[in-house]
């Protein structure tokens, strides 16, 4: 009897995903210097007493209607890259390649939601809110598709990855999800971004009216036209 290898790609993003969830700490120790929380993170249970204490504190209550800009990025060329490299090096490509994103993301100030196969959601606005967050997911998606474009051209014997973007400005709902230990949210603004990043073609970037709009002083921007997904026109 056989067993099926380990898929590289899913252990790779797990380890990924373990990392953002690292970011609910970061935001634990950015609250505690601003003195909303008067104790010493490793004195805090590592439960989800600690993230609800957090997120109260940081006024992010369960169901708090939050504008945000959210950035779906995906990732492509993954599998034409596994074709070429044995599974410990395609795996060391793929963590190289994410965490790179996240890191963009972060310097952002961007709030990495998961990972989903070969994509990323981040949320610009939740739970740090700033007035420039869809220039901050603008800027993160063009810096994601130059260093992936600098990684390509780095090894022109391998099929090079690339990424395409949505990007969407709207109301969503903030707050702990699932067992309250992690940060997300919820509504259509999450959906139209990802419908956004499947019309993209690679390098593409594509952007609601909304987004345009708050973007069109510092960003050069071109109308693609009208399109409709799944009954909802964008």
């Amino acid at each position: 009897m056989s067993t099926e290898p380990a898929d590289p790609v899913a252990a790779a993003l797990a380890e990924l995903n373990s990392i953002v969830r690292q970011q609910g700490e970061l935001l634990a120790r950015i609250a505690e210097k601003l003195g909303l929380i008067d104790v010493e993170l490793t004195t805090m249970p590592a439960t989800t007493e600690r993230d609800d204490m957090l997120w109260q504190r940081l006024g992010l209550v369960e169901g708090e209607r939050r504008n945000v800009t959210v950035l779906f990025a995906d990732v492509s060329g993954f599998t034409q890259l596994s074709e070429h490299l044995d599974t410990e090096e395609f795996q060391l490509v793929i963590k190289d390649a994410m965490s790179a994103i996240a890191a963009i993301i972060s310097r952002q100030d961007g709030y990495i939601e998961k990972f989903i196969g070969d994509a990323v959601c981040a949320l610009f606005g939740a739970p740090i809110a700033h007035d420039d967050e869809p220039q901050r997911a603008a800027r993160s998606a063009l810096e994601i598709n130059r260093v992936l474009n600098e990684k390509a051209a780095a090894r022109p014997d391998l099929p090079a990855i690339g990424m395409h973007a949505g990007i969407n400005t709207g109301m969503v709902i903030a707050g702990t999800v699932g067992d309250g230990s992690q940060f997300g949210v919820m509504g259509d603004t999450i959906n139209t971004a990802s419908r956004l990043m499947n019309l993209a073609q690679r390098g593409e970037i594509f952007v609601s009216a909304e987004t345009a709009r708050r973007l069109r002083r510092d960003f050069r921007l071109e109308d693609r036209g009208s399109f409709e997904v799944k009954g909802k026109e964008l």
